[in-house]
């Protein structure tokens, strides 16, 4: 069996294929970033500035919000997930789009069981909840390319960092490193020359590509390391 690859290969091949699919992933990121781009431009003063009071009116608006945010953010992750694995098998816009919908609801439940598994394992202690985050970082990939539900996914993701636990930590920091300050770098630069509203929807697309390629790289770690699980 071949040598598993390391950080560097994997940082190139994650880059390689984000650029291949540069695309569909552009598009996909656009679409869905419309609904977030129309509130960021429409928004009210308060919701750029929360130190302001709420009325009942921008309670209702930040409700839709957050709803539209979780809804296609989850979608971009669902979609894009599965144009970086190796058994995608659609092609063009409408059908990628028709298969996210599809998953949309076993990966919705599956990250709010995630979620509050994860923080009834913080409460508890902090520990628990670090060591666990990082076991089911590959719960998504586990779920899109496995067609794996649920707890399967998340056992799935914990057995494929079994044994690369501290690996998977420090690639994870690793991996979100240069989007992270790409997009603190661009976010101080568009607010000093543009009005809040037009820089928070400006960022958003930036920010959806940038979480893209970290979805991307997360997919290509998972199949490197899914093809030399550790065994028992």
């Amino acid at each position: 069996m071949a040598e598993m690859k390391t950080l560097g290969q994997l940082w190139s091949d994650s880059w390689d294929l984000f650029s291949s699919k540069f695309k569909s992933i552009s598009i996909l990121s656009l679409l869905l970033a419309i609904p977030i781009v129309i509130m960021y431009i429409l928004s009210p003063k308060e919701f750029l500035e929360p130190g302001l009071k709420f009325g009942v009116v921008n309670g209702w608006f930040i409700l839709l919000f957050v709803a539209l945010m979780i809804f296609t953010s989850l979608l971009l992750n669902i979609a894009v997930v599965y144009i970086a694995s190796k058994n995608s098998k659609k092609s063009g816009i409408s059908p990628i789009l028709k298969y996210s919908l599809s998953k949309f609801w076993i990966a919705f439940f599956t990250s709010l069981a995630m979620t509050f598994m994860l923080l009834g394992l913080t409460l508890l202690l902090i520990i628990p909840g670090i060591i666990f985050l990082v076991y089911w970082a590959f719960t998504m990939p586990s779920l899109i390319t496995k067609d794996l539900k649920f707890k399967k996914a998340m056992d799935y993701s914990k057995s494929v960092v079994k044994g690369r636990w501290w690996k998977a930590l420090g690639y994870g920091i690793v991996f979100a490193l240069i989007p992270i300050l790409v997009h603190i770098v661009t976010s101080v630069i568009l607010q000093t020359i543009l009005p809040m509203n037009f820089a928070s929807a400006i960022m958003y697309i930036i920010s959806s590509l940038i979480c893209s390629y970290m979805y991307v790289s997360q997919v290509v770690v998972f199949s490197e390391w899914d093809k030399h699980k550790i065994k028992n």
